[in-house]
């Protein structure tokens, strides 16, 4: 029966037209009853709201409502026909494929994938694309024989042998299925139209129908009852839309759409683009409520941003794409596990141990690893506090991975190994050993579900429970889906390799949950859904080319050429398509504004739609030229609303009803305490101290008196903390043994080499990350240098007399009468007995290498201020470094003549060795008086925030202070990574 286009005009919204059409179609006295009806959309939410105009229509005439069947058209052909048997998901036809593509002879099926699977998941991914090629050429009634025979007729290159090939693949396959009981969708579709075996399923209305794939066309001409097709255009330009109201692509190649200038936006970054919808929003002045509104987002990738700017100027929101499945704390917990049973590896570790949902089971573990009083307090169970453990535990100890013997003595170690051991307990995580069969894997992740969320309160009323649960339901339909795998497709596998494929199961950008309904809200769309939107107010998004209109890509099996011989919907299709998706939205709506932008979040060049360049020439011209950079300033920083030409809207800007402009201000102050108060006491200091007060006073309080300290999991080789502590420990103990008064370098190296391989093996084990071993390496070859340099030291007099020496109680310094206990500790007090010289000597592994002078005074060389005071402040100290005996273990007779220097084990392997600071005594003077008055300043002042001061490469704290930065390339930490105390 011929199809029925009704051309409703477009000079308003079409489904409000449609419902009323429908209604003056079939009310009656009795009822508005539609249930003999078929209402086919392109989307589900138009049928959503076509439904609620519908009732709208039965209630402005006061009668009762039956409601149609609607349906999408991707759903529609299986209305019409009844098939042979059970039709397979696409869960079995993946599996299916799967299993025919290893069944293929791999020469033949190298001519399709040259790098053959190497496991199940790799077999997976190529079996979904083969079936997204399957869908692709079905579609238009073709298999992969037919593509393979169009390569003989006038094709531009011959792509025959990999269509041949898929051809063998896809014989496979269908018997594959027809052993599995199963029948394929298009297979089907395409015998029911060739046999006749076509049944109306009633009244079908199709609205804003714009394509249809060739064998669901031939369908519905075949159908025997008529068909109304809805087009949402005027009647003068039927031509441009065939029998079924679905546009012909040649009649929409030179269109001209009548778009207003002032509501074409080209701006920079995404974050712009934010900028510039909320700007849109302020232009409609209040005219809108927020639901009069619609924001259209043909590229997710601008929707966080576009959530965010919403956010800040607090205008009720919702992106009816919803949530990705894949992205929820359900399945993200499955992916966790899967990542952690290959092997366990530690950052899959360190984000199990972080996944919000088992707050309750970490804090369980808490309990049971750290004992009452060493939490974060008095009994403490916080799961921060597991956080605190573990990565202290891989700042030092740096594991590849959690699976075997963790090493360290230390207690960060002992609470982590038992917090793994916890954890694969309270998951059940050991029953995932050995092989089983896809289905029987199934019960067995989801009890590790039901041990991560059973023991949570089930609280419908809150918006992330519903989302869990609405997860959970999905994360079951998939496993009960591969539970009930045909016996011929059911693998064999271990754990890993399952989840991995139930996991596929979960992921794809139809899988959504949809967001909470919220009635006073902007709707953030998808291009697809806009049209068919009554909103009368419009906000586009993201109108650049190969996002406005859609691109096909660079397809390496459909190009082109090949999809345009095929029938297969081409850039030709696409930009018919979407233009006049544009067109009947510009001509229906009050208002509709376009944004474009320059850059993707990652930087990379955008160009404008062509569809933005639809018009008359001159049109074109000037907005060619303002999208060459009068439109936005290119040195504009990014995220400001420089060049967007604000004013233009007028100074009563207001955004829609409900919303506050006002919102847009940061809450957030940076710093989050100026000035911070002064020291309630000062009873002791440390050496190290003075330079970190002396560098930015404020740090100084945040790191040495609130005791902040970064922590954090992402540690994948030694810092300079790390790596200079463990040159410290070796020469530390090496300065302990006899060989530390030997004059061959030989026996001195060996020496050496054997206490570091004892700490390496003590505190990385036998797994440490890989970049530990080449840093170990690099420590070695700077301990060869230094045990040369020793050996020639010993030779000249020199003997260590003691290490790591510190006065028990400290020193007192007294200030304005006033003493403060002056701690530290000294790395090495050497002592030549030929000339009776003594020497203290700090250890100094920074890459850099820096003198004494370097680090200590800054400033004009008549002028040198001073920036560090350690070595002056050693001398201090060696009043109270003392023998057994109670004897100074510097004669005190010595202590104003002691050498002062670093012994330096620097990257550049000729810098190894000592370097002095050969200060006067007028020198030292001014260094202690510097020390006195930063005593002063500790006792009586504030710590103020100085903006001006330099920001400080690598700090963890310049995001807390808001100094943000690109990271550099430049040497590695300075720091000798040990804390004197």
């Amino acid at each position: 029966m011929p199809v029925q286009p009704i051309f409703l005009g477009w000079d308003g919204p079409a489904l409000p037209r449609a419902a009323t059409l429908m209604a003056e179609e079939y009310a009656t006295a009795d009822g508005l009853d539609l249930r003999g009806v078929v209402v086919v959309t392109p989307a589900a939410r138009a049928g959503r709201r076509l439904m609620e105009l519908l009732l709208e229509e039965a209630e402005a005439r006061r009668v009762p409502f039956t409601p149609p069947r609607t349906v999408t058209i991707g759903r529609f052909p299986e209305l019409l026909y009844q098939p042979t048997g059970p039709i397979a998901d696409a869960t079995t036809s993946r599996h299916a494929f799967s299993q025919a593509l290893k069944k293929t002879d791999p020469q033949l099926l190298q001519e399709v994938f040259p790098d053959l699977a190497p496991n199940l998941s790799g077999w997976m991914a190529l079996a979904g694309i083969v079936e997204k090629l399957h869908r692709e050429v079905g579609a238009e009634g073709r298999d992969f024989l037919d593509v393979a025979r169009e390569f003989r007729h006038g094709l531009p290159y011959d792509d025959s042998n990999r269509w041949e090939a898929l051809a063998e693949v896809q014989k496979t396959y269908l018997e594959i299925l027809v052993r599995s009981g199963h029948r394929d969708r298009d297979r089907e579709r395409k015998a029911a139209l060739n046999v006749e075996r076509l049944t109306p399923p009633g009244d079908v209305w199709m609205v804003g129908v714009v394509e249809l794939p060739g064998v669901v066309r031939k369908m519905v001409h075949a159908l025997p009852v008529p068909i109304r097709a809805l087009v949402h255009a005027p009647e003068e330009l039927r031509h441009r839309f065939d029998s079924l109201g679905c546009v012909i692509p040649a009649e929409w190649e030179g269109i001209h759409i009548k778009l207003e200038d002032p509501w074409i936006r080209v701006v920079q970054r995404p974050r712009d683009q934010a900028a510039a919808t909320v700007e849109a929003l302020w232009g409609f002045s209040g005219r809108y409520a927020a639901e009069e509104v619609v924001v259209g987002v043909p590229d997710a990738d601008l929707v966080p941003f576009l959530e965010q700017g919403l956010s800040g100027v607090e205008v009720p929101h919702r992106f009816a794409g919803g949530t990705p499945v894949e992205e929820t704390g359900p399945v993200r917990l499955l992916q966790t596990v899967a990542e952690y049973l290959g092997g366990k590896p530690y950052p899959a570790f360190a984000a199990l141990i972080r996944h919000p949902d088992l707050h309750d089971m970490v804090e369980a573990a808490v309990r049971v690893t750290v004992p009452a009083g060493e939490g974060h307090g008095p009994g403490s169970a916080d799961p921060t506090s597991a956080l605190t453990f573990v990565d202290r535990f891989q700042t030092r100890h740096l594991q590849d991975s959690v699976g075997g013997p963790l090493p360290g003595e230390d207690k960060d170690a002992r609470r982590t190994r038992d917090l793994v051991k916890y954890l694969d307990q309270a998951l059940g995580l050991g029953a995932l050993e050995g092989t089983r069969p896809i289905s029987e894997w199934m019960p067995v992740f989801l009890e590790i579900l039901v041990r991560g969320y059973g023991g949570q309160p089930i609280d419908r009323s809150k918006s992330a429970v519903r989302q869990m649960l609405d997860a959970m339901a999905h994360i079951k339909g998939a496993a009960s889906r591969l539970a009930t795998l045909p016996p011929n497709l059911d693998m064999k596998v271990e754990a890993p390799e399952a989840m991995g494929v139930l996991l596929a199961e979960l992921t794809g950008p139809e899988l959504t949950l949809p967001p909470d309904p919220e009635e006073h809200a902007v709707e953030l769309l998808g291009w697809l859904e806009l049209p068919l939107d009554d909103a009368p107010a419009v906000v586009v998004t993201g109108v650049n080319e190969r996002i406005l209109p859609e691109s096909m890509g660079a397809d390496a099996f459909l190009p082109g050429t090949l999809r345009t011989r095929l029938g297969i919907p081409d850039d030709k299709a696409r930009y018919a398509r979407d233009a006049y998706l544009l067109s009947a939205m510009v001509e229906s709506r009050e208002e509709v504004h376009l944004v474009a932008g320059r850059l993707t979040g990652d930087g990379d060049p955008l160009r404008p739609s062509r569809l933005l360049f639809a018009d008359e020439p001159e049109v074109v011209a000037q907005r060619i030229m303002r999208y060459l950079g009068e439109e936005v300033s290119a040195d504009a920083e990014p995220g400001s609303t420089e060049g967007m030409d604000i004013e233009a809207a007028g100074s009563d800007m207001d955004l829609p009803r409900g919303a506050h402009r006002d919102a847009q201000e940061s809450q957030f102050v940076s710093p989050p305490e100026d000035p911070l108060p002064p020291l309630e006491g000062l009873d002791r200091i440390s050496v190290t101290a003075f330079a970190a007060y002396l560098k930015d006073p404020y740090r100084y309080a945040l790191t040495r008196i609130l005791k902040l300290e970064p922590l954090d999991d992402d540690a994948r080789e030694m810092d300079g903390a790390v790596f200079g502590s463990l040159a410290h420990e070796v020469l530390e103990r090496f300065g302990r043994t006899e060989e530390a008064g030997s004059d061959d370098a030989d026996v001195v190296e060996k020496k050496l080499y054997q206490l570091l391989g004892h700490l390496v093996k003590d505190q990385f084990g036998s797994s440490p990350v890989p970049a530990v071993r080449v840093q170990v390496e690099q420590l070695r070859a700077r301990l060869r240098r230094f045990a040369r340099w020793q050996s020639d030291w010993v030779r000249e007099g020199w003997r260590i007399v003691a290490v790591e020496a510190k006065p028990e109680d400290g020193v007192p310094l007294v200030v304005d009468g006033e003493p403060v206990n002056l701690r530290g500790k000294i790395d090495r007090i050497d002592h030549n007995s030929t000339t009776d010289e003594w020497a203290i000597f700090d250890y100094k592994t920074g890459d850099k290498g820096e003198a004494p002078e370097d680090t200590h005074r800054k400033g004009p060389k008549s002028s040198k201020e001073w920036v560090d005071l350690q070595l002056p402040l050693y001398r201090r100290l060696l009043s109270g470094v003392r023998k057994e005996d109670g004897t100074p273990v510097v004669p005190e007779s010595a202590w104003d003549h002691v050498r002062l220097g670093y012994i330096l084990l620097p990257r550049e392997l000729d810098k190894v060795g000592s370097a002095e600071g050969n200060w006067s005594e007028d020198e030292l003077a001014q260094a202690y008086a510097t020390a006195e008055e930063v005593i002063r300043k500790l006792r009586s002042e504030p710590f103020h925030y100085n903006r001006d001061t330099k920001s400080f490469r690598d700090d963890a704290l310049n995001p807390l202070l808001g100094r943000l930065e690109l990271p550099r390339a430049d040497d590695g930490d300075d720091g000798d990574g040990v804390e004197d105390g």
